[in-house]
């Protein structure tokens, strides 16, 4: 987890140290732009040709880094939910043929979707089949029961 701290450091330095260079980059061509010299009005012209391709040739070699981090680290692309176990919290609420409610996983709150004709309750165990952005799409676990199969606690 450190690790994506010091990367997202890393962003926000580059791109600070970038606008930094931009703004720098812009009053000068501006300076000399509007100056009456021709010779400097044209190395206005040539300073911001230069920030602006240098800029393009940067972007992509950044872009190409993170394709090849990605390639590097395969696991960045895989979707660790799907598999795991999760426990509805509260009631589903029926809408359009789905169940939508809340689930914790690993601690977290995370708003599922359950297809079919299964409404979860508060404390159903429910299987990760797949992630669409930030709601997970679950699943009744077999292998566990939900609390509709138990048998009431306390009569």
């Amino acid at each position: 987890m450190q690790g994506v701290g010091m990367r997202d450091r890393d962003l926000l330095s580059k791109f600070i140290l970038g606008a930094i260079a931009f703004c720098l980059c812009v009053i000068v061509a501006a300076i000399l732009l509007t100056s009456d010299n021709s010779a400097l009005k044209a190395a206005g012209a040539i300073v911001l040709l230069f920030y602006f391709a240098g800029a393009f040739v940067s972007d992509w070699v950044l872009a190409r880094q993170n394709e090849k981090h990605v390639e590097e680290n395969p696991h960045l692309l895989k979707n660790e939910a799907v598999g795991e176990t999760v426990t509805a919290s509260g009631d589903f609420e029926p809408q359009s043929g789905t169940a939508k409610g809340l689930v914790i996983l690993h601690g977290a709150f995370w708003k599922a979707h359950c297809s079919g004709h299964h409404v979860p309750r508060d404390g159903d165990a429910l299987l990760v089949q797949d992630r669409d952005g930030l709601t997970l799409i679950v699943a009744p676990h077999k292998s566990i029961g939900s609390q509709a199969d138990r048998p009431e606690s306390g009569a």
